[in-house]
């Protein structure tokens, strides 16, 4: 997440993967570190896995695979739905578009 007003000083973001045969996964995503030797511009939360979860979604079965995320900020909570391939973003694949509910905090 990105462009926010200020970086949360909470934040959990948590995954359900649905392949198209009604098979899921739900996880936890694990946030990155903001000083990993990188300086994280303010307004940024970044979650970089865990890896085995996404490789053990991908053999949930065949796509279309729906995604519904939930990720709380300080305590507040964003609802995001995307299917792939449908929500893929042009030249970031294979990223999909997330639109959360409530909105994210914004740049003012």
């Amino acid at each position: 997440l990105s462009e926010m007003g200020t970086t949360p000083k909470t934040a959990t973001a948590t995954i359900t993967a649905t392949a198209a045969n009604g098979e899921s996964l739900t996880f936890a995503a694990t946030r990155a570190a903001r000083d990993e030797g990188t300086c994280a511009p303010e307004g940024y939360v970044y979650w970089d896995g865990p890896k085995d979860k996404g490789l053990q979604a991908a053999k949930l079965g065949k796509a279309p695979f729906t995604f519904d995320v939930v990720v709380v900020l300080d305590g507040r909570k964003h609802v995001a739905h995307a299917t792939w391939p449908d929500d893929t973003i042009k030249g970031n694949e294979p990223s999909v578009r997330l639109d959360f509910t409530p909105p994210l905090p914004a740049i003012r």
